[in-house]
């Protein structure tokens, strides 16, 4: 009984990460740039580029450790928010939620080298294709939402459920 329940949820789970691997690969990208920023090493004095992300951190009160560890504990609560939607549960929304934040997050890395070195830095379109991932993820999260509320029972309300 538990071979067959392991089998299923392990296929399931297999199923869900092909269909949304950018998003794994995206989440992971994320944790190691959280954990590039709570090494020791001052990270936001390497370049021009950093130094204008320095200044964004500081203006919102965040030093380059807290940013590194709220960036960490984002990739850690999308993580577990991906592996719910493979185990149990559809979760189109939360999904989108995360994948927007992230988006949020590299496109301020894309402004802050952008506005700092132009193209000249390869980080700038790394980071500007990051974005555009994400942004992919939260228009196919939003349709795989509407798809999830439009095959729910006629008559449960639109609150109740995702």
């Amino acid at each position: 009984m538990i071979a067959v329940w392991i089998t299923a949820t392990s296929g399931h789970l297999a199923a869900s990460f092909r269909a949304k691997a950018l998003e794994w690969v995206l989440t992971l990208a994320g944790a190691l740039f959280g954990y590039a920023l709570l090494q020791p090493a001052d990270t936001f004095s390497l370049s021009l580029s950093w130094a204008t992300i320095q200044v964004s951190a500081a203006y919102a009160g965040a030093s380059e450790e807290a940013l590194g560890l709220s960036i960490v504990i984002l990739a850690l609560i999308r993580f577990a928010v991906l592996g719910y939607n493979g185990l149990w549960h559809a979760s189109p929304r939360a999904r989108g939620l995360m994948a927007g934040a992230y988006a949020l997050l590299w496109f301020m890395v894309f402004m802050g080298m952008w506005s700092a070195v132009g193209f000249a830095s390869t980080g700038t379109g790394i980071y500007l294709a990051l974005t555009v991932g994400e942004v992919f993820n939260v228009i196919r999260t939003y349709h795989e939402w509407g798809e999830v509320r439009d095959a729910r029972p006629k008559g449960r309300t639109h609150d109740s459920g995702n």
